[in-house]
C-alpha cells in the first residue's frame, strides 16, 4: 500500500514523511516520483531534505545525529536525513494527499473527486520535455482510479500524522 504526499515547495512534505517514518511507515523517496506506464509509482530514496521548522523534530526523533547545514543553491538551510531500509521498487498509491499547511487551526482531511485528483497531479507533473504525454495521462488517470485522494489542511504535523496514520488504518 502506497501513500502519496504531494503539495508545493514548504508544505512540509518531508517533515510529514519523517513523522510518518518515526510512526513506523516505510519510506519511498522524498521530492522525486517516478510514474510507471502501469499507475505504479517508484519514489527515489534520496536522503530527507529537511529545512530549518523540522530541525526541532529531527532533533527531538534523533538526537543530535547530525546538526550539519548545507545551504543550496537557492539559499535554504537544509539538513539531510538518509532513511536506512527505504522501500526499492513500485508501489499502487492507495491514497494520494494533497497538503496545505496553514498558520493556524485543527488538521482536516478533506475527500477529493477524481477530477479534482487527476487536475492537481498534472499541474505539479513534470515531464522532460514540458508536455504530459498520452501514456503519461493515462498513467495518472490509473494512479487516481485505484486511490482515494485527499486535501490534508494542517497546522502541525503531529496532527496530521495522526490523521493519515487513522487513514491508512481505516479509523478516518
Amino acid at each position: 500500500m502506497g501513500l502519496l504526499l504531494c503539495g508545493q515547495p514548504g508544505a512540509g512534505k518531508s517533515t510529514l514523511a519523517l513523522e510518518l517514518v518515526d510512526a513506523g511507515f516505510q519510506y519511498a523517496g522524498d521530492d522525486v516520483a517516478l510514474i510507471g506506464a502501469d499507475g505504479t509509482i517508484c519514489g527515489i530514496p534520496f536522503a530527507l531534505t529537511l529545512k530549518q521548522g523540522s530541525w526541532r523534530l529531527l532533533s527531538r526523533l534523533y538526537g543530535d545525529w547530525n546538526d550539519v547545514t548545507h545551504r543550496r543553491s537557492d539559499g535554504a538551510e537544509v539538513r539531510y536525513l538518509p532513511i536506512p531500509d527505504a522501500h526499492n521498487g513500485s508501489l499502487s498509491a492507495n491514497w494520494i494527499i494533497f497538503l496545505n499547511r496553514v498558520a493556524s487551526g485543527p488538521a482536516e482531511l478533506t475527500p477529493l473527486d477524481q477530477l479534482d485528483s487527476i487536475k492537481r497531479l498534472i499541474d505539479g507533473a513534470f515531464a522532460a520535455d514540458g508536455k504530459l504525454s498520452q501514456s503519461g495521462f493515462f498513467a495518472l488517470k490509473r494512479i487516481v482510479a485505484g486511490a482515494r485522494s485527499f486535501q490534508l489542511v494542517y497546522s502541525e504535523s503531529a496532527q496530521a500524522r495522526q490523521l493519515l496514520m487513522d487513514l491508512c488504518n481505516d479509523k478516518a
